[in-house]
């Protein structure tokens, strides 16, 4: 067994907490702005590293961590915070006082739902859901207004909160709800996901500007015959 309560702070015997301490120390020490804590096999987060609150970017990508302790509120000046390939179960409310972040990303985790905390990130651009088990959307979302890119494919996503359109979401550019049973979509939306492929293939974006320059070249030639 662990020892600790899900919530605690402390490490773990578990998973090279040697390492993740000698980081953390490095970090503080030096106050770094960014502290990579990937695939150490940690399941919680080390209790030290919310003294080394100068952190902008937190990367624990690849651990085996099931929750985040409310903590997780001191590092207020975190910009960015990777928590994907996880085995989260929830995200604290205590994740709407980083007032500062602007990229979250929880992709493949174990996440039934989203904490309405989440609609506190006023600052927030970027959000990745995908690959969880999340059933609905809370209507708090609506609020971030900053949005500019929503992944939240291969989920149980069968409805959007209302207001969940461009009209709301005025930065919203990319968006990606594949693989959900959804059956009614904002127009904008529907939109925004048909989109998807064609602004994040680099290939697909080439192949279209050719065939626009290719109509124009035709267009004009016809113009001037």
């Amino acid at each position: 067994g662990r020892g600790h309560g899900p919530m605690d702070g402390d490490i773990v015997k578990s998973g090279d907490s040697r390492e993740a301490d000698r980081r953390i120390a490095e970090c503080a020490a030096h106050s770094l702005g960014e502290l990579n804590l990937a695939s150490l096999r940690l399941q919680l987060l080390p209790g030290d590293i919310f003294g080394a609150t100068c952190i902008r970017t937190l990367n624990l990508r690849g651990n085996q961590i099931e929750y985040l302790p409310v903590n997780v509120k001191l590092l207020v000046n975190l910009e960015i915070l990777n928590v994907s390939y996880n085995e989260l179960r929830e995200v604290p409310a205590a994740i709407g006082a980083l007032k500062h972040l602007k990229k979250l990303q929880l992709q493949h985790n174990k996440l039934k739902e989203l904490t309405p905390a989440i609609g506190d990130l006023a600052r927030l651009r970027e959000l990745y859901i995908g690959d969880n088990r999340i059933e609905e959307l809370c209507p708090e979302i609506v609020g971030l207004v900053q949005l500019e890119s929503f992944d939240a494919r291969n989920n149980n996503i069968d409805s959007l909160p209302a207001g969940f359109e461009a009209k709301s979401l005025p930065n919203l550019r990319l968006v990606n709800l594949e693989n959900n049973p959804i059956e009614t979509w904002p127009w904008s939306i529907k939109c925004l996901q048909e989109a998807f492929p064609i602004l994040t293939n680099a290939e697909e974006r080439r192949r279209l500007v050719k065939r626009s320059l290719r109509v124009r070249t035709e267009v004009n030639r016809a113009l001037l015959t």
